[in-house]
């Protein structure tokens, strides 16, 4: 056996992961590509389905979808440079993503990211990560916006707005109906709303999103002054 060099060895951070990164000369911090790898035994470490403890039960639906998202995503997780799988599994490193990162990041992977990875991408990338998101699956973009700041969550909806305004296209009824669900997570139940957050929100643009029952619970004062403004 070879003799201890006597360095101290690298200290490992909360996933368990060792923390030997270093700072570039442009300020940023820099992992080093070693300290994460694609365990096909343990392929979604760092990532989550779902809510500790609210697994799907065993044979349900939820689970067989589960299961069959599981199968996709591995495929596409080996494929990821070790670097941003780093980015995207510890939230020390998460603002460091660069936007060709993001580029290589496939829609789906973004229903796996914990809060804290989601939290903190960077703000600058809102517009980037909103024209991903709206071109894949609804589930994916709920997920994204029910677990993001209030602050990014708001910046998403005028990104959406722009982006469906520029083509000409009405907002589909799946995505409008993600950004309601995303709403009362952050806002609480539609009872709760008022004019000022319906007006951030683009309302009545999102009227799909909406059920009978959520628009039972809105005032009636404010949905009289809302559609009576000229600009809606």
């Amino acid at each position: 056996m070879a003799a201890s060099s006597g360095k101290p060895s690298n200290s490992t951070n909360s996933s368990g992961r060792p923390s030997n990164s270093s700072v570039n000369n442009t300020g940023f911090i820099k992992p080093d590509n070693s300290s994460y790898r694609f365990n096909a035994s343990n392929p979604f470490n760092g990532f989550q389905f779902h809510k500790p403890g609210q697994a799907p039960k065993p044979g349900s639906r939820e689970a067989q979808l589960e299961k069959h998202a599981k199968i996709r995503i591995q495929a596409m997780l080996k494929r990821l440079p070790s670097e941003v799988l780093e980015k995207l599994t510890d939230a020390n490193f998460t603002q460091n993503l660069t936007l060709s990162e993001l580029a290589k990041v496939p829609v789906e992977v973004f229903r796996i990211l914990k809060p804290e990875v989601i939290q903190n991408l960077p703000t600058s990338m809102i517009k980037s990560i909103a024209n991903k998101l709206f071109r894949g699956q609804s589930a994916v973009l709920a997920h994204f916006l029910k677990l993001t700041t209030k602050e990014v969550f708001l910046n998403m909806i005028q990104q959406t707005s722009i982006l469906f305004t520029a083509s000409k296209k009405s907002i589909p009824k799946d995505y409008s109906a993600a950004i309601i669900a995303a709403a009362k997570v952050h806002y609480g139940n539609a009872n709760k709303w008022n004019l000022d957050l319906l007006r951030k929100l683009r309302l009545p643009q999102f009227f799909n999103g909406f059920s009978p029952q959520d628009f039972a619970k809105i005032p009636t004062l404010v949905w009289k002054t809302i559609l009576s403004s000229p600009d809606q």
